[in-house]
């Protein structure tokens, strides 16, 4: 077999799942290896996976290993698969795909606990990859709004050249050319 590239954090995770002998790597995953090891790497001209290549990836890791979950029961793979995820936002849908899914649920903030009762929903888990329970980014201020912003910001300059403290400098021509251009639009 070919050595992997132990760079790149999900083939970190591969062969420590092999060091570990926790689990024999279904055969999803041992294609998986075969196929972006270094040596097919070097073959391809040396091309890295761009960021959806890698999330494929992460997918069929993950399918294979929400397969050993069901046979096993050992969800420590889970967490030893979001260990190895560098990006925060995959590493959080991830986990959510896994609850969502499987049979885990979050026991408290990044503690998954193994659950008897949920059914879980193989054929939807592969069709509805992480990436898309991640949503829309959220905004941690308002949208920004430039008339908005224009006119508070003509209202202090209007109000520091009734007022001016030191230092402060506001052309009075200039204020009204802008106050006519924002009438006129």
């Amino acid at each position: 077999m070919s050595r992997l590239d132990h760079e790149r954090p999900l083939f970190r995770l591969l062969a420590s799942l092999k060091r570990e002998r926790r689990i024999n790597l279904p055969d999803d995953l041992a294609k998986l290896e075969k196929k972006f090891s270094a040596d097919s790497a070097r073959a391809k001209g040396g091309r890295k996976p761009t960021k959806s290549e890698e999330r494929k990836i992460i997918h069929q890791i993950a399918v294979g290993i929400f397969d050993h979950v069901e046979k096993h029961k050992d969800i420590t793979v889970i967490k030893t698969l979001l260990d190895h995820i560098d990006n925060k936002n995959d590493r959080g849908a991830v986990e959510a795909w896994f609850c969502k899914f499987g049979r885990v649920h979050l026991k408290a903030p990044g503690v998954l606990a193994y659950s008897r009762e949920r059914q879980p929903n193989r054929n939807e888990a592969i069709a509805n990859p992480f990436w898309t329970l991640m949503g829309e980014r959220k905004r941690a201020e308002p949208p920004f709004d430039f008339s908005g912003e224009l006119v508070q910001l003509l209202g202090k300059a209007t109000e520091r050249s009734l007022r001016p403290l030191l230092g402060d400098k506001v052309d009075l021509e200039l204020l009204a050319d802008i106050k006519l251009l924002l009438r006129e639009r």
